[in-house]
């Protein structure tokens, strides 16, 4: 093996220790949400905030109100990344369907406030596309992209009768280089993070709501 195959190696195992070791983009409140001094950060990652309200009977509740999605962008990041406005409304309609979908059919969907009734309200928010040009140039030089994207979440849980808080969270979830067919369209990262975001809402409900044993 000559010393050009062995200097390839070494790039690429140092680029991946940079992508490890470089800082995670903090979470930024949107102002989606009120009152975000009741979230609490969590003590297993550094990218997640939530509150809930103790002694909630969640099992009072057999259906959901859930609000159109918000896409909350910062007017420079709009600017720096050339976000415009049929891609957000684009995006948010994404995320809906992506909701309702792993929900299923199994919690029924309704557009009226009831006393069994679940208010969801949900926003994407801090977004950051990748640059498909600028991955196609590491992957093709490292084998790997370098621009990864991300994005957040602000989300909260009413009682869609009396609008009290129920739960909220706010999350930062970032790209992975090793997934690198996502580097190479603008919102695949976001899109990644929009499906486990819906898998994950399933996955919460289904522990509060479903009986269990």
């Amino acid at each position: 093996m000559n010393r050009y195959f062995w200097m390839r190696v070494f790039y690429i195992a140092l680029t991946i220790l940079l992508a490890a070791c470089a800082p995670k983009k903090p979470l930024v409140e949107s102002g989606f949400l009120t009152h975000y001094d009741q979230l609490t950060q969590s003590m297993g990652d550094p990218l997640l905030r939530e509150y809930e309200k103790k002694g909630v009977d969640w099992t009072r509740y057999r259906k959901l109100q859930i609000e159109p999605t918000t896409f909350k962008v910062r007017e420079e990041e709009q600017k720096q990344y050339k976000i415009d406005e049929k891609e957000l409304s684009l995006l948010s309609q994404y995320f809906y369907e992506q909701v309702v979908q792993a929900l299923g059919g199994d919690y029924p969907i309704v557009k009226e406030p009831g006393k069994d009734v679940l208010r969801v309200r949900l926003a994407i928010t801090d977004a950051v596309p990748v640059s498909p040009a600028l991955n196609i140039l590491t992957v093709s030089t490292l084998l790997m992209p370098l621009d990864i994207g991300g994005a957040s979440i602000e989300a909260e849980f009413l009682d869609s009768l009396t609008g009290e808080r129920l739960y909220a969270i706010i999350q930062r979830k970032e790209g992975s280089a090793i997934h690198i067919t996502e580097g190479y369209s603008r919102w695949s990262h976001v899109k990644s993070a929009m499906q486990a975001w819906a898998k994950e809402l399933r996955m919460a409900f289904d522990a509060v709501f479903l009986p269990s044993g």
